[in-house]
């Protein structure tokens, strides 16, 4: 029964998406993208992550997703970030 219902709500979320991107709304999530600082979504917190090469950082994880209308940004999303410990230019947010 579980899997009947995993199915029913991908097949829910592929229709709401396809609607909203039908009307010009584009649902961003950063999650697993390599961090850039100019990136659009807010950074919340910044967790230290020795399995990371040095200077490398990650979204780890999306918290809520940037919203887009036409191009436009609607709503910054909010993520966290997991970067090495020997990088310190993210634990200053």
């Amino acid at each position: 029964m579980e899997r009947d219902d995993a199915a029913g709500m991908r097949h829910a979320v592929r229709n709401i998406s396809e609607a909203l991107s039908g009307m010009g709304v584009e649902i961003i999530d950063f999650a697993g993208r390599a961090y850039d600082p100019g990136l659009v979504p807010e950074v919340i917190e910044v967790r230290l992550d020795d399995t990371l090469s040095k200077g490398r950082a990650i979204i780890h994880e999306t918290i809520s997703p940037t919203v887009m209308w036409r191009g436009q940004i609607v709503s910054r999303g909010q993520v966290v970030v997991k970067q090495s410990p020997d990088d310190t230019g993210l634990g200053d947010t």
